[in-house]
């Protein structure tokens, strides 16, 4: 889960760079990622929920701070060591380097 999260953080900072202002990126990507999230964060994520919209950097910091919550259980486990597993968001990177690659004009034509 940790490389889809950072694979998503550095893909905003590029699409940041490219001049996508968060308005454009945050209304394509929101969908995508919570699509590709685990069920148990979703269910966890509506819990969680005070508004009826959420901001996608919202979004962001949770699945940042479910990371590293998951990080740390794994880490202080009582058999004493981490899962070794490496859970993706499936499809989510490849998704983001499809996007990244469309011209700048495509991108701002969605919303």
């Amino acid at each position: 889960m940790r490389d889809g999260v950072d694979g998503l953080t550095a893909t905003i900072r590029a699409l940041q760079v490219q001049g996508v202002s968060y308005t454009e990126y945050g209304t394509l990507l929101m969908p995508i990622v919570e699509a590709r999230m685990p069920k148990s964060w979703k269910l966890l994520r509506e819990r969680k929920k005070t508004e009826s919209r959420v901001a996608f950097n919202d979004l962001i910091r949770f699945l940042e701070t479910e990371v590293e919550v998951k990080e740390m259980a794994d880490r202080d486990s009582f058999t004493g060591s981490a899962s070794g597993r490496h859970e993706e968001l499936p499809g989510v990177l490849e998704n983001l380097q499809q996007i990244c690659q469309q011209p700048r004009h495509y991108i701002t034509n969605l919303h």
